[in-house]
């Protein structure tokens, strides 16, 4: 219908004006998926890192309430491993040298974990002046590293010094 010196009166939607709202929900559409994905994604791995945190954070307790020495003068990092054995026979600092937890146990034997969860102790003697530098001389001062890993990709690490007096500051 027409009406002189006017347009024609529209009834419908043009193929043109449907395209560019089909186009325009799917890009909506698309950027909604993909926020998702990424909150669910940043969701997952902030719960491995708690998970990771608390193996990582129980494994140190136990170590850090070990003393320092039993009286032996070698170095951790020559000392024969006592890993493998119950950790209930770890007397000292130096025997969780080289401990390889996989899948996590408690110091009891308890399975803490999966086996995709993996838990690496390194304690070593380090220089007092540069905590960071291993030195194969018992200095009085000692790191101890506990790293923790699923499907071996790390997730944590802690670090803590001990002297033989006691315990030093976290680093």
């Amino acid at each position: 219908m027409m009406r002189r010196g006017l347009q024609p009166i529209r009834r419908g939607v043009s193929l043109i004006e449907a395209a560019v709202c089909v186009a325009i929900t799917g890009g909506l559409a698309a950027a909604a998926l993909t926020a998702a994905g990424q909150t669910s994604r940043a969701r997952e791995a902030a719960s491995e890192r708690g998970r990771a945190m608390a193996l990582a954070s129980s494994l140190m307790s136990e170590i850090r309430g070990r003393p320092y020495s039993a009286g032996t003068p070698l170095p951790a990092s020559l000392l024969k491993s006592k890993a493998g054995q119950a950790r209930g026979a770890f007397d000292e600092l130096a025997d969780y040298h080289g401990l390889d937890d996989s899948p996590p146990l408690s110091e009891a034997g308890d399975t803490m974990a999966g086996g995709e969860w993996r838990r690496l102790v390194r304690v070593e003697f380090v220089q007092p002046t540069k905590p960071d530098a291993s030195t194969l001389i018992d200095t009085g001062l000692r790191r101890i590293e506990v790293m923790v890993l699923k499907n071996d990709r790390p997730i944590v690490t802690l670090h803590a010094l001990r002297t033989e007096a006691g315990e030093a500051e976290p680093q």
